[in-house]
């Protein structure tokens, strides 16, 4: 079995060798929350989708930095949730500059606006995390006007899993 694992890892490439030492396995209610996203890939009830507005003159470029550095000082932000021989574990992926999606919803009126605005949100909402690849947070700007926008952030609960497993005293990671 040992041999046989070895042989899988060499096989990787390096970049993956890298992040399979940077894994560890995962809590019993991670596991858990793995399991049903087995049993139901397509079932967003996990999701945790919210919405900020921001109103006011915005920097997007500077709105875009933060939450890449908040992505870069958080390991859950950046956890992937791994498979090796049917066993689950977390991946920290390295810090990477992620852009944010902007759709431009200000040509439309405004009742049409707001209306595009919650079914878009209603879809992100909905739509599923790739564990293997994808890290658990999603977030997409929604510009409604010159000085309006609205920020939409989904958070899968593998991730405030790992949120509350800091609040009750650190990552295994640090």
């Amino acid at each position: 079995m040992t041999q046989v694992l070895a042989g899988k890892i060499s096989e990787l490439s390096p970049a993956k060798r890298a992040l399979l030492a940077r894994s560890k396995p995962l809590s019993f209610a991670q596991e858990r929350l793995w399991f049903l996203h087995q049993l139901e890939p397509d079932n967003p009830a996990y999701n945790g989708p919210a919405a900020l507005e921001i109103s006011g003159k915005l920097d997007i470029i500077a709105l875009e930095l933060a939450l890449n550095e908040i992505a870069r000082r958080h390991h859950s932000l950046r956890t992937i949730f791994i498979e090796i021989d049917g066993r689950p574990i977390q991946a920290v992926v390295p810090a990477y500059q992620s852009p944010l999606p902007i759709v431009d919803l200000s040509g439309l009126a405004k009742g049409a606006s707001a209306v595009k605005a919650s079914s878009l949100a209603d879809q992100e909402g909905r739509r599923q995390f790739a564990l293997a690849k994808d890290p658990p947070v999603r977030r997409i700007l929604l510009t409604l006007g010159r000085d309006l926008h609205l920020l939409i952030r989904v958070r899968g609960d593998m991730t405030i899993e790992r949120t509350i497993q800091f609040i009750k005293g650190g990552f295994p990671f640090d």
